[in-house]
C-alpha cells in the first residue's frame, strides 16, 4: 500500500524536529558572563585569575566544588576563594560551614554579595584536595564573579601588566618558586631601616621542626642570620598543615645582607603535593625596605674596582695569583663558570698558603651557586667573606670546552666575566692588600719535575731528578687511603741515605670527593740541595676510568704532579 504524501511529510518533519533536539541536548551550555568566570574545571589543577577595581563595589559571586567524601564532608577538595594583594587579606573564601549540600559531594555558593574597595584581587580556584569520590563532580565545577553595578570600573589583568601592578615598591621577590629552586640576592642597607619581610614556605612543625621550602635573610660579613623562616615565628598559611606564612618587620643595620630562598622537590608552586596556602604565588620570599631609599642592590661590578680578576677565561686555563693579607680584610669574589650534577669544569677555588701546605677554604660549587642565565650549566657564585692575616691564592680553572673562547651551548648573561673575579668590599680597606708577584697572573703549575696523572691500576711510578739548590716543590697528588691503610700514592726519598722526605698520608691529605677513601694533598715541600727519588703506586682497585658514579671531584688529577713553586 502506498504511504501518502502527507504522512511522508509529516515523518519528515518529525526526524527533523528530533535531530533539533539532540542537536541541543548535545551542545555544550553557553559559558556564564561575568568579569571572573571559571568553568570545565579539572581536577588537580590550581587555577588563578587577577582583576582590579578602581573604586569600591558590590561584586556577586556563585560557586560549585566538592568536599572530599560524605564521610569527610567537613574538608573541601574543589574550593575557590579571593585574596586582595595590597595586604594579603582573604576577603571571600568558600567554607563547608556555609555551602549548600544539595547532593553527593557537591558543594554549592548559589549566590553571594561581597563589598569590595579598590584594588587588585586574585581569585584562585583550588582542585588539590585529597583522593576521593569528589572527582566525578568536574562537570558542575564553575566560579562566576561579576560587578553588579555595570557602570563601575573593573577589569581583567593579565600576564606582564597583571605583574608590574603587583611588584610596585618591591626591592625583591623571589616568587612564586618551582620545585627545586634556589634563588638569592645581595643588597646593601646604607642607613639602618626596617625590612618588611612576608615570606610563605614548607616547614613540618613535628619534634624537631623540618624546614622544607625556607628562606632567610644573613650579613654576610659577619656571615650571621638575622632572620630565618621557622616554626617559631610562622603561623599557618592556610592548606595543607606545613604550609607556613611570616608576615612582618626586622630591623638591620647598615651592612650587606644576602637573601636566599630555597625549595625542595615537591610540594611548591605548580607542583603541590597538597592544598597550597592561600597566597600561592607568594610562595618563597618578598622584601621591601621602610625607607627604600636606604636599600639598594649590591653589584661590586658597578661599584667596586677588582684588585685580582680573571674574566673571558677560555679553553684549558689553570690560572692563579697570589696575594698577601697584612689585616683583617674583607673580600668579594664573583665567579662564573661551568657546573653540572656531575661535576665541576669550569670554577674557581680560594687557597690558604700555610708554611707546608696548601689549604682550600673555598670553591665554587653547584650548591651554593645560582644560574647565570643561558644554558643551565652557567652558573655564578658571589662570595664576601672576611680573610685574616696570610697569604692566599685565587685559582681558576677550566676544561676544554665551552669558555669565553668557543661557547658550545647558550652563553650567560654576562659573557666577559667568564671566569674569577677579588674586590675588596670596603675600598678604603685596600692598604692591607699586596700581590705577591709582580707580572701577569700565570699558569698554576710551573717548571714540572714530574706529572703522572690518570693513572691506572698496578702501576708503580718512579722517577729520579737532582735539585742543584734548595727549592719549594709544590706538590698535587690524588689517591686513595683509609686512617688504617694506603691504596694509591706518593712519596719522595733522599737517594742518599733513603730519608723519607715527603709521604702522602690520611693526616695530611683532604677529601678528593667521592668515596671516602679519596684523599688529595695539595701543598708545598722545601728541600735542600741533592738527589731524590719520587714513587707513586697503584693497586688493582679504584683508579682512573673506572671509578663509577662516586669518583673525586678531579679524577684526572690521579695520580701526582711536581714542580717547582713559582
Amino acid at each position: 500500500m502506498k504511504r501518502h504524501p502527507i504522512v511522508r511529510l509529516q515523518a519528515v518533519v518529525l526526524a527533523a524536529l528530533s535531530l533539533c533536539v539532540l542537536v541541543l541536548v548535545l551542545r555544550p551550555p553557553e559559558p556564564p558572563e561575568g568579569l571572573v568566570v571559571f568553568t570545565d574545571l579539572e581536577a588537580l589543577r590550581l587555577n588563578q585569575k587577577r582583576f582590579e577595581l578602581d573604586e569600591t563595589a558590590d561584586v556577586a559571586v556563585r560557586a560549585t566544588g566538592s568536599v572530599v567524601s560524605p564521610e569527610r564532608a567537613n574538608e573541601l577538595a574543589a574550593w575557590a576563594w579571593i585574596l586582595r594583594q595590597d595586604d594579603h587579606t582573604v576577603v571571600w573564601r568558600m567554607d563547608v560551614e556555609s555551602v549548600d549540600r544539595p547532593s553527593g559531594t557537591l558543594a554549592v555558593v548559589p549566590g553571594d554579595t561581597v563589598v569590595l574597595t579598590a584594588g587588585i584581587y586574585d581569585v584562585w580556584y583550588s582542585t588539590l584536595g585529597d583522593r576521593g569520590p569528589w572527582r566525578n563532580d568536574a562537570r558542575s565545577w564553575e566560579f562566576v564573579l561579576d560587578v553588579i553595578d555595570k557602570s563601575l570600573s573593573a577589569r581583567l589583568l593579565d600576564g606582564a601588566e597583571a605583574d608590574e601592578a603587583a611588584d610596585t615598591g618591591l626591592v625583591w621577590r623571589a616568587a612564586p618558586l618551582e620545585n627545586d629552586a634556589r634563588r638569592d640576592f645581595l643588597f646593601e642597607v646604607t642607613e639602618p631601616t626596617a625590612l618588611d619581610i612576608y615570606a610563605i614556605g614548607e616547614i613540618n612543625t613535628g619534634m624537631p621542626a623540618d624546614r622544607e621550602d625556607w628562606s632567610r635573610i644573613e650579613d654576610v660579613t659577619s656571615q650571621t642570620e638575622v632572620w630565618s623562616l621557622a616554626a617559631e615565628n610562622s603561623v599557618p598559611a592556610g592548606g595543607i598543615r606545613s604550609n607556613r606564612l611570616f608576615d612582618g618587620w626586622v630591623e638591620v643595620p647598615v651592612g650587606v645582607y644576602r637573601a636566599v630562598a630555597s625549595t625542595d622537590g615537591h610540594h611548591a608552586f605548580n607542583g603541590w603535593r597538597g592544598s597550597p596556602p592561600w597566597d600561592p604565588a607568594a610562595w618563597g620570599i618578598t622584601i621591601a625596605c621602610q625607607d627604600k631609599e636606604a636599600c639598594r642592590p649590591f653589584d661590586p661590578w658597578k661599584t667596586l674596582e677588582p684588585l685580582i680578576s680573571f674574566t673571558d677565561v677560555g679553553d684549558d686555563e689553570d690560572l692563579y695569583r697570589r696575594f698577601e693579607v697584612t689585616k683583617q680584610l674583607p673580600i668579594v669574589m664573583y665567579a662564573l663558570g661551568e657546573i653540572t650534577r656531575t661535576g665541576e669544569y669550569d670554577y674557581a677555588e680560594l687557597l690558604e698558603d700555610g708554611p707546608n701546605r696548601r689549604r682550600r677554604i673555598w670553591k665554587m660549587s653547584l650548591a651554593s651557586s645560582v644560574h647565570a642565565g643561558g644554558d643551565r650549566k652557567n652558573r655564578h657564585e658571589l662570595v664576601i667573606r672576611t680573610l685574616e692575616p696570610g697569604t692566599y691564592t685565587l685559582r681558576y680553572i677550566s676544561d676544554g670546552s665551552h669558555s669565553a673562547y668557543a661557547w658550545n651551548a647558550s652563553e650567560p648573561d654576562y659573557p666577559e666575566r667568564w671566569g674569577v673575579t677579588l674586590f675588596a668590599l670596603h675600598p678604603q680597606d685596600t692598604g692591607g692588600f699586596r700581590l705577591l708577584d709582580d707580572g701577569p697572573a700565570g699558569r698554576f703549575i710551573g717548571d714540572t719535575i714530574v706529572e703522572w696523572t690518570r693513572l691506572d691500576g698496578d702501576v708503580l711510578e718512579r722517577h729520579e731528578f737532582s735539585l742543584e739548590k734548595p727549592a719549594v716543590l709544590h706538590i698535587v697528588s690524588a689517591g686513595e687511603m683509609t686512617s688504617s691503610r694506603r691504596y694509591d700514592y706518593g712519596y719522595v726519598l733522599r737517594v742518599d741515605g733513603g730519608e723519607t722526605v715527603w709521604n702522602m698520608t690520611y693526616e695530611n691529605t683532604e677529601p678528593a670527593g667521592g668515596l671516602d677513601r679519596y684523599r688529595r694533598f695539595d701543598g708545598f715541600v722545601e728541600l735542600e740541595r741533592g738527589d731524590y727519588m719520587v714513587y707513586f703506586v697503584t693497586d688493582n682497585s679504584s683508579h682512573y676510568g673506572d671509578f663509577g658514579d662516586d669518583g673525586p671531584d678531579r679524577p684526572e688529577e690521579w695520580g701526582i704532579t711536581i714542580s717547582y713553586a713559582q
